[in-house]
């Protein structure tokens, strides 16, 4: 469904944001079909410590439909997809400092 959806997203709309807990070792062919449908992609890597990923997911809306333990279990340390443009996003970025990295490396590309 999601690679229908970003195709989908590749044929009608000027931007598409795949976002997810997206393990390489399941999900590699299809973010690499994924990626085949747009002439440009940014790759953003959260390289955030599970610390960090804890206290981040207690200010979600959702936060208390899953908590520390299933985090743990999704947990897969520096699981990257390895392009050498490949963005990170650390602990210490702000969810601002992140959204203009991004748009920096959006207007440089287009």
């Amino acid at each position: 469904l999601m690679e229908k959806m970003a195709q989908y997203g590749s044929e009608h709309c000027p931007v598409v944001i795949v976002e997810g807990i997206l393990k390489t070792w399941v999900y590699r062919d299809m973010l690499e079909t994924m990626i085949s449908f747009f002439d440009t992609t940014i790759s953003v890597y959260f390289k955030v410590s599970f610390a960090e990923t804890v206290v981040r997911h207690q200010t979600k809306p959702n936060c208390d439909d899953f908590g520390e333990a299933e985090l743990i279990s999704w947990w897969n340390e520096d699981d990257r997809l390895g392009y050498d443009d490949e963005l990170e996003i650390d602990d210490a970025m702000t969810l601002s400092e992140s959204v203009k990295m991004i748009l920096k490396r959006y207007k440089e590309i287009r």
